[in-house]
């Protein structure tokens, strides 16, 4: 398990990373109308009656914004917003200050659908921003029309499988007297990636390449003195294809959820170890080899879980915990002898077995791209 911690803290890093270059989150911390004031240099004593402010250190171009606004000079402030985020070189804060009042401005002169797409144009930089109650009333009106979800994400994980097997047929040997039933011992682990699709706020579909590595031993006991063991070690690729919906729309936090899918997969090594263990006494020489031909290489399993998600701002911290079941046996039916030199020895003999797992997966989460969705068909609510 300490390895799955240390191998989760190296991919927390890595998709902080890719949060980080895809886009800056937003900073709720203060108003930002607050924040461009004391970011900035003090105003311009002289006012802005001839829009000196626009030639004006940054500070005093937004504080000659803010005068323009509460002045209750909506449609000078429309055009000098435009042009300080015309003219560029805007930090973080006094561009959202800009973009925050020049919706504003549109709301206030009734240019609804002008502020419709302004505020879409905003909530497109700015998907993560939380209000203060310290903004402008006009645009908290039609910031309110609005809520954003992610629409494309990624995440990584790694985890333990706990395997269940079932036996359609048990083959035994003519030496097999003292112990009808083999004795199977599995462990397994996993490393996977998903991408995740939001179709609507609460309901996603995704695929997540898998890599899975299954080791399991089967021994029986075939005279006082002797056990005979088979042991396996074999890689698959499978590709989870899930329907994922949340438990619960309301919380952002804490989001539990549920889904159902179908993992096609391959198996792309196998090897096995078979020998005598004696009591007392040296065992003699394993034989080893590969397995594949005796394997049905391509399985499908049927899959559901639950996860648990804590989400802060892009990144989100989930377990994951998940139950499947193959629909094809382990090995082929037909290929009872597909090890001849482990038969001629009866140390085993293929058992027709399929695979349920239940697994345990923790990972991290990114949002990369998020999406603006409208509460009304056109935007803004009509008195």
């Amino acid at each position: 398990m300490s390895r799955i911690i240390k191998l989760l803290c190296i991919m927390t890093l890595l998709l902080a990373s890719v949060s980080l270059s895809a886009q800056n989150d937003s900073v709720p911390a203060r108003s930002f109308l607050q924040n461009a004031v004391s970011d900035d240099t003090p105003q311009n004593d002289n006012g802005i009656d001839s829009h000196q402010a626009v030639s004006d250190s940054l500070g005093g171009g937004v504080m000659a914004l803010l005068n323009i606004y509460n002045a209750g000079k909506y449609r000078e402030a429309l055009d000098y917003s435009q042009k300080l985020l015309n003219r560029g070189h805007l930090s973080k804060r006094g561009v959202i200050t800009c973009q925050m009042l020049n919706v504003a401005s549109l709301k206030n002169l009734e240019y609804n659908y002008e502020a419709d797409s302004a505020v879409r144009h905003f909530l497109q930089k700015e998907p993560l921003y939380k209000p203060t109650n310290f903004e402008p009333l006009s645009f908290l009106q039609v910031l309110d029309n609005y809520y954003t979800m992610p629409r494309f994400s990624i995440w990584l994980g790694a985890g333990n499988s706990f395997v269940r097997h079932i036996c359609d047929t048990v083959y035994v040997t003519t030496v097999d007297t003292m112990q009808q039933q083999p004795d199977y011992s599995f462990s397994s682990r996993m490393f996977q990636i998903g991408f995740e699709y939001n179709i609507i706020k609460w309901l996603s579909v995704s695929a997540a390449p898998t890599l899975s590595m299954v080791s399991y031993t089967r021994s029986i006991s075939r005279h006082p003195l002797a056990s005979y063991h088979y042991d396996e070690d074999y890689v698959c690729l499978g590709i989870p294809i899930v329907l994922e919906a949340s438990l619960y729309r309301g919380r952002e936090f804490f989001v539990p959820s549920a889904y159902v899918g179908f993992q096609p997969k391959i198996m792309l090594k196998s090897t096995f170890t078979s020998y005598i263990d004696y009591v007392n006494a040296a065992n003699d020489d394993p034989a080893t080899g590969s397995s594949l031909d005796g394997k049905n290489r391509i399985n499908t399993s049927l899959l559901c879980g639950v996860r648990f998600s804590f989400n802060h701002n892009r990144m989100s911290y989930f377990a994951d915990i998940r139950a499947s079941h193959d629909l094809n046996p382990l090995n082929k039916c037909n290929n009872k002898y597909a090890l001849p030199e482990v038969v001629f020895n009866h140390l085993y003999v293929p058992d027709v077995i399929r695979i349920n797992e239940f697994s345990l997966m923790l990972g991290v989460k990114v949002k990369l791209k998020y999406k603006t969705v409208a509460k009304f068909s056109y935007g803004y609510q009509k008195n």
